[in-house]
């Protein structure tokens, strides 16, 4: 048990911990001429907790009376306190009595207000019953009603004279509840409070919900933490420390999503959905990056909060309005957005940040043929080729995608007299063909520009064999920059990482331009080795020989790219995008034809209509278990997965996750925590006696998902994943980050829905 000093104009006492009820004995010596107390709750609440108070308010010598209400009633509402004067007024309850306000935040608003605005200033005591209620910030002692169905219409200032937060009173707090509360935890979180994130367990440990089941409550050290933190954003004088400024912003817009929606959500649903839409922002004014991005999405998805709004920009127009009136310069999000912000323009700003967020619904299927982009890997093989002779450059304005954006801009930045950094955005494909392109040219100190994701992905063993072989590379953290030059020499190129595809691809482009020969050893079981298949293809193309030997592969020396013969070079309709389209058809039942799509290719994402049709004839002929290795076909990993969250009946089994180690964040995760948020039924485990063979997912199917919000995790994948979801789910599915799309195909959503 603890006490905590609440300072203001008028002070006051905070106990909290188990038992802590019973330090009601305290108003004997607050409120010595007290001789009444009310109690204020509603239905459920009396049910649970009225008894056992009003027994230690009688124990004191009170005369106690009790008013309730039902739980469909708005305790905020005029009818609600018009009752609750009625009461008083019945009961002769005077200035020498004392309400207690028994319930969660609105409970605490409807006595605080009463309190102020009965016939005669009267005292009342704070016992909140919910996570929120104990931890949401104590920024002030405002407590208002809702008129007309506007937040705080009207408004007093009346500060408790102690507040009791008794954990035990937890212990029955319903799983809506419990989540709406962790939307305070997370925040405390995000803002700094190094003790709430200590006691937080890490992402990495926190288990996916099994379907159906309910949130666990936080620890008690947790919800100490928070109740530490509430109080610590009021200063010795009473005015907010520097926290609290910066999170009026988020309390701002959680009140204009809770007035849009009608106050059918949640106070901890709003604020989730601010923080979210608010971070987005901040990524895109650049005052937060998506490292932290990532750990807000992760914390708020895995305890079942939303990331954004599951309405648009459009419906919360007014209110975005009151916000810019109401506001003139604030901060908010500390740690995720704490620059000072002008709020003219905020709404403008919101807006962009709302178009992150796509509300898919399950539309029918249309019959027309679906255009999709060119496949980017081969686009970039080819684009790399080309420029290879002679230092010209393939036309691909017309190809849509970052990546090859990103490609084709870095090529052009090499034939500049003004040495300007090589953009490679969140391209590893594009990062690992260049770094050794520098190694042939007569050129020192190239700087390659990483966007954050990018940077945050292992690169220090390919790094390392560059420098072995006579290259310079200096790692700029501040900047996410690399610093290269050196020339390559030829020789001998062993390779230990199995996911190291990309790197092979970058060796065996480059080193049939050096003086000499060379060789490159590849471990056993080396992942992903289609597209190693997909370049040495395009090197014969272009006249470049590359040869396969038992170890790996030999590249002879001083060879010449050809360009022309690059035009005998189809291009082909990407298969990782087409097998989003293919999961959609196994999902309705309906086909979508995809015009230009090669049935032969060496495009090792085509093995998708294999393993849809496995998932299909498992659970057509009875099979309760099946098991597939996406090790060579990482790109597969999500649509396979929604589709087996779909496949009733069947349990299956994904194996070669360990591919996904290699991409920024973590991957594994990211994928089963969406999916668990729509209500699949997906666990993260290890196969009975083969730990070493790495983490699997375990998928029982399901004949409908759930819905709901997820984040994209900056993968646009993930973002294509959770669209097609909405097919299979019984509510829409909102995506915020849904802009992750942009890196392969900007049209996804239009053309999906």
């Amino acid at each position: 048990m603890e006490q905590l000093r609440v300072a203001g104009t008028h002070p006051y006492d905070l106990w909290f911990g188990h038992g802590v009820l019973g330090k009601l004995s305290l108003l004997s010596e607050l409120r010595p001429d007290c001789r009444s107390a009310c109690l204020v709750c509603d239905e459920t609440v009396a049910a649970l907790y009225a008894g056992q108070t009003e027994q230690v308010l009688r124990g004191l010598g009170y005369a106690v009376s009790r008013f309730s209400f039902s739980v469909t009633e708005d305790p905020r509402g005029i009818s609600v306190y018009e009752r609750l004067i009625g009461h008083l007024q019945e009961t002769a309850f005077d200035r020498t009595g004392i309400l207690i306000a028994l319930g969660d935040t609105e409970v605490q608003h409807l006595t605080g207000f009463t309190a102020a605005t009965a016939s005669e200033n009267v005292s009342w005591v704070s016992v909140p019953t919910t996570l929120s209620g104990m931890i949401a910030p104590r920024t002030s002692e405002r407590y208002s009603l809702r008129i007309n169905g506007r937040e705080n219409a009207a408004g007093v200032t009346h500060a408790p004279v102690l507040t009791l937060c008794d954990m035990d009173l937890l212990a029955t707090l319903p799983d809506s509840g419990i989540r709406s509360g962790y939307a305070q935890v997370i925040r405390y979180s995000l803002m700094g409070f190094n003790a709430v994130t200590a006691s937080l367990p890490k992402i990495r440990d926190v288990r996916l919900p099994e379907a159906g089941s309910s949130a666990e409550l936080p620890s008690d050290e947790t919800v100490a933490a928070c109740i530490r933190a509430s109080v610590s954003f009021r200063s010795d004088e009473g005015e907010p420390k520097e926290p609290g400024t910066e999170i009026v912003f988020a309390d701002a817009f959680a009140t204009a999503i809770e007035e849009c929606s009608g106050f059918s959500v949640s106070r901890g649903y709003a604020v989730s959905a601010a923080m979210g839409i608010l971070a987005q922002m901040s990524v895109q004014t650049g005052s937060c990056d998506r490292k932290r991005y990532r750990y807000l999405a992760t914390r708020l998805m895995q305890t079942g909060l939303p990331t954004g709004p599951s309405f648009t920009a459009e419906e919360l127009r007014d209110h975005i309005a009151e916000i810019e009136k109401k506001y003139t310069r604030i901060r908010f999000l500390k740690d995720v957005g704490c620059a000072p912000v002008e709020t003219e323009g905020i709404g403008k700003r919101f807006a962009e940040a709302m178009e992150t967020c796509r509300i898919v619904h399950a539309v029918p299927v249309g019959q027309s043929e679906v255009y999709l982009p060119y496949s980017k890997e081969l686009v970039i093989r080819t684009a790399f080729a080309w420029f290879l002779d002679g230092f010209s450059l393939l036309d691909v304005s017309e190809m849509p995608g970052d990546d090859i954006k990103a490609m084709d801009a870095c090529l052009r930045a090499l034939l500049t007299a003004e040495e300007e950094p090589l953009r490679c955005g969140e391209s590893a494909t594009v990062l690992r063909l260049l770094l050794p392109l520098i190694g042939v040219l007569d050129i020192e100190n190239v700087k390659f520009l990483l966007g954050e994701g990018l940077f945050l992905r292992p690169h220090e063993g390919f790094l390392k064999l560059l420098r072995e072989h006579g290259m310079t590379v200096t790692v700029n953290k501040a900047e996410r920059e690399f610093v290269v030059g050196g020339k390559l020499v030829p020789g001998e190129y062993v390779i230990t990482d199995r996911n190291a595809a990309e790197q092979v691809c970058g060796l065996l482009f480059i080193l049939p331009l050096l003086h000499g020969d060379s060789t490159i050893t590849i471990p056993e079981g080396l992942l992903r080795k289609n597209i190693i298949h997909m370049t040495i293809n395009v090197l014969h193309m272009a006249g470049v020989n590359v040869f396969v030997t038992p170890e790996g592969y030999s590249v002879p020396g001083e060879q010449r790219y050809d360009r022309f013969g690059l035009r005998g070079l189809t291009p082909e309709r990407d298969w990782s995008i087409a097998a989003v389209f293919k999961t959609l058809s196994y999902i309705t039942g309906e086909e979508i034809p995809i015009a230009d799509l090669p049935e032969v290719s060496l495009q090792g994402d085509r093995v998708i209509t294999d393993l849809l049709r496995n998932l299909r004839e498992a659970s057509s002929e009875g099979e309760s278990e099946l098991q597939i290795d996406l090790s060579d076909v990482p790109n597969l990993i999500p649509c396979v997965a929604v589709a087996a969250s779909l496949t009733e009946g069947v349990t299956t089994t994904i194996t070669g996750l360990e591919v996904l180690s290699d991409r920024e964040g973590n991957r594994i995760q990211s994928i089963a925590t969406v999916l668990s948020v729509l209500g699949a039924d997906i666990s993260i485990t290890t196969l009975p006696g083969e730990e070493q063979a790495g983490e699997v997912y375990v998928i029982r199917g399901r004949s409908a998902l759930d819905g709901g919000v997820v984040d994209a995790m900056g993968d646009h994948r993930i973002a294509m994943m959770a669209a097609v979801a909405a097919w299979g789910s019984e509510q829409p599915v909102t995506v915020t980050g849904a802009d992750a799309v942009d890196r392969s195909f900007p049209a996804f959503f239009d053309t999906i829905n």
